[in-house]
């Protein structure tokens, strides 16, 4: 199986199951352990609380198959930080990106994470403030 989690704006993606994230836990009890082949969250991280990322990140992992792929993502604040240091993005900008997130992440603690958890990195993605890391389990 194929497993999108996606936010309100952010359009469906054919063939995949669709879950949509409201920054609430997941309710992934429908899908079993180690079922999904793929697992697409590029602006997940965005939508929880820094204590809840952990929790997240273990859950989405423990529906991935060995071999399966899981690509996470959000906001990169050292990137961040340089466009607000580099008069690169105005007061407004700035103000709309930080009142739409309850955390700011960077690619290192991502990758930390999944490190930790038994993934291999495959690439790592900085667009814009946006960043995405994909791995591999097993």
């Amino acid at each position: 199986m194929k497993l999108q989690i996606f936010r309100t704006d952010d359009e469906k993606i054919e063939n995949y199951k669709h879950l949509q994230c409201y920054g609430t836990p997941l309710d992934l009890s429908n899908i079993a352990d180690n079922e999904c082949e793929e697992i697409l969250a590029g602006d997940v991280l965005d939508m929880y609380t820094v204590e809840m990322l952990p929790q997240v990140v273990q859950q989405l992992v423990g529906k991935l198959r060995i071999g399966g792929r899981i690509v996470l993502g959000g906001t990169e604040f050292s990137v961040l930080a340089k466009h607000i240091l580099n008069g690169g993005l105005t007061a407004e900008a700035v103000s709309q990106i930080i009142a739409s997130k309850k955390s700011l992440t960077d690619v290192m603690t991502i990758k930390n994470a999944l490190k930790q958890l038994g993934l291999n990195i495959l690439t790592t993605t900085i667009s814009g403030v946006h960043c995405e890391v994909t791995e591999k389990r097993g």
